[in-house]
């Protein structure tokens, strides 16, 4: 019975339309009782459910993984931290378990879809700002400094460096999944939302606005490794995993305008289908660039200890893309959520302007726009 479950929570979760899912009478009940019984709202909340059970999973191993790193850390490591600093990292790791949790409490709720709303969004809120708030305490804070009398001012400003420079590359290790995990979550939470209300045109023009600027973040989170140790393999790999979205923008017209045509829902889906190919492709060419790229003389990735910088069954190493999993999921609820009711305030605002005075005039004015910059001289 759990598995069915399971197997059909990932069915909704990975459906290219999943305006097409078909609630159980179980859930029919239930959304029923709680007073959802439009047939939208209804697959919507179904979908909210599925993704958020499924991003269970990684967001808990995530978690208790970066726990054990925490609780594991070597002792001469532990040395160098101060106690505020040592009270910081398990602050850090415990702001990740408010991803599962948000994700059991809200999935357990969805039909109460304003109560699953909110917690979604204080889940993400909290383990999203509590690693940027540790991110910005001053390096002396969490370090521990010998406070040796012989040592000049001079020396101290160069430890001080030192350790900024250390807890800069440290802290953009640990922010890295909250970034690379917003492009994935936005793209997917707007087309999903474009074929929930394909007549809608916030989630579309969400879309086409958006992308292309979490690409260029995306982006910028890769300099620093590209600098270190980049080649062709990490170049191709980024434009296919990085670059994938920007293929929805093929599909501009579609995105921007009301879609009525079953045909064009169809060509939306094909569109995911084809960026999800484009996106495993890109992760294949990075995962033989790490086992392949040397840095300081060294593997980035291999089986010898002392040749190489990270083994492949390091903790940590699993923590960063299985936390990436689990966020991209969650989050791509949380954006679904922010651009559902972005959509609903469109419409409402919409119709309560049309037919106004304000309206005829607003009207005239966009005409007028629609005559000087999309004329064409002859």
């Amino acid at each position: 019975m759990i598995h069915a479950r399971l197997r059909e929570f990932a069915r909704r979760t990975t459906a290219a339309n999943p305006s097409g899912i078909i609630a159980t009478a179980t859930e029919r009940t239930v959304l029923a009782r709680a007073g959802v019984t439009d047939p939208t709202a209804q697959k919507y909340a179904v979908w909210r459910r599925s993704v958020l059970w499924i991003a269970l999973v990684p967001c808990t191993l995530a978690a208790v993984l970066g726990l054990i790193n925490v609780i594991t850390l070597d002792t001469e490591d532990r040395e160098f931290l101060s106690h505020f600093g040592v009270v910081l990292l398990y602050v850090q790791a415990l702001a990740l378990f408010a991803l599962p949790v948000a994700a059991v409490l809200a999935a357990c709720c969805y039909d109460r879809l304003v109560a699953s709303t909110r917690i979604v969004l204080i889940g993400g809120i909290i383990s999203l700002t509590v690693p940027l708030l540790v991110a910005i305490v001053p390096g002396d804070w969490i370090i521990h400094l010998e406070n040796d009398p012989d040592s000049s001012r001079e020396v101290l400003e160069v430890q001080r460096s030192v350790i900024g420079m250390v807890l800069g590359v440290q802290f953009y290790l640990i922010l890295m999944p909250s970034v690379l995990s917003l492009l994935p979550a936005v793209s997917r939470a707007c087309v999903r939302i474009k074929t929930f209300l394909p007549e809608s045109l916030a989630p579309g023009w969400g879309l086409v606005a958006s992308v292309p600027l979490f690409v260029l973040l995306t982006i910028a989170a890769f300099v620093l490794l590209y600098h270190l140790a980049g080649n062709l393999l990490l170049i191709f790999g980024l434009v296919f995993w990085v670059g994938a979205p920007l293929l929805y923008l093929t599909r501009y017209r579609l995105l921007t305008r009301p879609v009525t045509n079953p045909a064009d829902l169809d060509a939306l889906a094909k569109t995911q289908r084809l960026v999800m190919a484009v996106i495993l492709v890109g992760i294949g060419l990075l995962i033989i660039y790490l086992f392949t790229a040397r840095f300081l003389g060294k593997s980035v990735i291999g089986l010898d200890s002392e040749g190489s910088l990270i083994r492949p069954w390091e903790l940590e190493l699993h923590k960063k893309w299985i936390e990436f999993i689990g966020r991209s999921l969650f989050l791509t609820v949380l954006f679904a959520d922010v651009l559902m009711h972005m959509a609903l305030s469109v419409w409402r605002e919409e119709n309560a302007f049309t037919n106004t005075p304000a309206a005829r005039v607003y009207d005239e004015r966009m005409a007028g726009l629609a005559s000087a910059l999309q004329n064409r001289t002859p």
